[in-house]
């Protein structure tokens, strides 16, 4: 079993209703399993707010891994391990 953090900022934070959770995952786990666990823990507004209509990623959000910005068409590939801190970052708007 490994424990990885994940940070909500901003606006998502507020939806979510928390800036960060620890989230417990299987050995081997990875990204996308990260996904369909906080889909569960949050069911309306995780899955409405990161996701489009067809179940994809919105491409205006940023998810970082330990700092590291990661390709969102990539996330079955990328695999967890302890300690692992994931950063949500949505869009943010100026002017």
């Amino acid at each position: 079993m490994i424990k990885v953090l994940v940070k909500f900022f901003a606006s998502l934070a507020e939806i979510i209703g928390e800036r960060d959770t620890s989230i417990n995952l299987e050995a081997k786990s990875n990204i996308e399993d990260l996904f369909k666990k906080l889909a569960r823990k949050y069911p309306q507004k995780f899955q409405s707010t990161i996701f489009d209509s067809n179940g994809t990623i919105k491409t205006s959000y940023k998810i970082l891994l330990n700092e590291q910005s990661i390709e969102i068409q990539n996330l079955s590939k990328i695999s967890l391990k302890d300690k692992d801190i994931i950063a949500f970052l949505p869009p943010i708007g100026g002017g």
